[in-house]
């Protein structure tokens, strides 16, 4: 019986990493796709503040403000990339695991 309740145990916890991995991926692909949308934004600002002349007091304001967006888009990026990381590092965790165990169920057999 305590092997039973330890196998279910066991089972209960994959169940549980895989849906809290299926989650955490839903999540960084929202994520990043929210950034590469600002990203896209602000490469259009930028092409648009391209076409104010040269002589414009503000337009090396706003190409700065432009360039620490795009600075602080692209850490958040470098985030969700680490992010990735782990989600990877967990899922081959979840896969070798369960490799393992569908090995060691044969040899039970």
């Amino acid at each position: 019986m305590n092997k039973k309740k330890t196998a279910k145990c066991k089972l209960n916890e994959a169940n549980a990493l895989r849906d809290e991995i299926r989650e955490s991926h839903s999540i960084v692909e929202d994520t990043i796709g929210f950034w590469q949308t600002r990203m896209e934004d602000v490469i259009d600002e930028m092409e648009i503040s391209e076409q104010i002349p040269d002589w414009h007091p503000n337009k090396e304001d706003i190409y700065h403000k432009l360039n620490l967006e795009m600075q602080f888009i692209l850490t958040k990026l470098e985030a969700e990339e680490r992010e990735i990381d782990l989600l990877e590092e967990k899922t081959n965790r979840l896969l070798a695991e369960a490799i393992f165990k569908s090995k060691d169920g044969k040899k039970k057999k």
